[in-house]
């Protein structure tokens, strides 16, 4: 018998747990009654007095945007290979790992060894995105390769173990305000983000480029039991989706075009604006798309800044959306390596479409929903 097969006869009896009972899609109106309390969360930026500001606002523009789990779907296993001595005293790893702060990835502690006493080989690997900063798998590769030492063990996660046991991009609620005065131009930008990951949540809700009298930022905890963990940009992907996308909505009703609405917010932001403009320069934003086809801008910052322009095309049919052109002009300061940035950027691009048209991670009373490829789906090559 197989060692798979031998799983499938395990009878298990969990306990409970915090995330027992839980249902993702369902968590949306306690977040939004969350959203409505007259309250503070965790400040993270508080620019002059929004409430002022709002009181006299000549018009008031409010939006939700909803923001689902995302797993991390490397497409190498996680794995790796654990030789323990005989006399249990020192310890070799073979293991791709994004890890930089421990070193020697738990090893030792559930070991029982002296951390000088194990030698980490570090080996180039097949995506992590964050996923392969964590360390859970090469603990138990450990502990595993503790009962049959002297031989070297080498322990793979199936598929399975890997979505069911991830650790995923935070689910979130993004609520946010903004106003403008008489003459059309921006006033207060106000962003309450509810969910659980503190920084890996929160992070990209600042405005540090755009020139906005009055802003306020904060972020209202909550917890469901559910391990979590950095996806790529982490907060940045879904805070800036959000942003960029009621900046939109307000250009729409202003009739203003929406590079002309952030070349004034960037008055004060030379790199940015330059960014913008050379975005706009590749795009040929102001050459009118072919029927059926239309662009659409937004700006990142994110140590390095950037800005992105896409020209898309949709079904009315399916509502399915393709994209046929992506530009991107990014300052990321000094370049040490130029094809490193450019393989960033285009594995930002491609990951960040597919999290955005695709991919989806659910739990009902507390369990994951998806479980492979079939029902997590990808970014495809078409």
């Amino acid at each position: 018998m197989g060692y798979l097969d031998a799983k499938k006869l395990l009878k298990i009896d969990w306990s409970t747990t915090t995330s027992s009972g839980y249902h993702s899609q369902e968590i949306y109106s306690q977040y939004e009654a969350i959203a409505a309390k007259n309250q503070k969360g965790r400040v993270i930026t508080e620019i002059e007095n929004i409430g002022e500001a709002l009181r006299s606002a000549h018009k008031t523009y409010i939006a939700d945007f909803k923001n689902d789990y995302v797993y991390h779907a490397q497409i190498e296993p996680l794995n790796a290979v654990i030789q323990v001595s005989e006399d249990l005293q020192t310890a070799e790893v073979w293991i791709g790992s994004q890890q930089g702060g421990d070193t020697k990835l738990g090893v030792p502690g559930v070991l029982g060894v002296p951390p000088e006493n194990v030698n980490v080989h570090l080996q180039y690997l097949g995506g992590g995105f964050g996923r392969r900063s964590m360390t859970d798998f090469v603990v138990e590769c450990a502990v595993l390769a503790k009962e049959i030492d002297p031989l070297p063990l080498k322990l793979i996660w199936t598929r399975e173990d890997d979505v069911a046991y991830g650790a995923y991009r935070p689910l979130s609620l993004q609520h946010l305000k903004a106003t403008v005065n008489g003459n059309g131009q921006l006033t207060v930008f106000s962003h309450t983000v509810i969910g659980d990951g503190g920084n890996i949540i929160a992070g990209g809700v600042k405005n540090d480029h755009y020139n906005i009298p009055h802003q306020f930022a904060e972020w209202r905890e909550t917890s469901h039991g559910i391990r979590l963990k950095h996806w790529r940009s982490v907060g940045h992907g879904p805070n800036k989706f959000a942003i960029e996308s009621l900046l939109d909505t307000i250009a729409f009703d202003q009739h203003v075009d929406p590079i002309n609405l952030r070349r004034t917010l960037m008055t004060q932001s030379q790199k940015a604006l330059d960014t913008l403009e050379k975005a706009v320069e590749m795009s040929r934003w102001d050459v009118s798309s072919i029927e059926g086809r239309a662009k659409g801008v937004a700006f990142v910052d994110h140590g390095s800044i950037g800005t992105g322009i896409c020209e898309i095309s949709l079904d009315r049919n399916t509502g399915a959306i393709k994209v046929h052109h992506f530009w991107i002009a990014l300052d990321a300061g000094m370049i040490i390596q130029p094809d490193n940035i450019k393989a960033q950027m285009e594995g930002g691009i491609i990951m960040g479409m597919s999290s955005v048209l695709k991919e989806q991670i659910t739990i009902v009373d507390g369990q994951i929903q998806q479980s492979n490829f079939h029902d997590y789906s990808l970014l495809r090559m078409q």
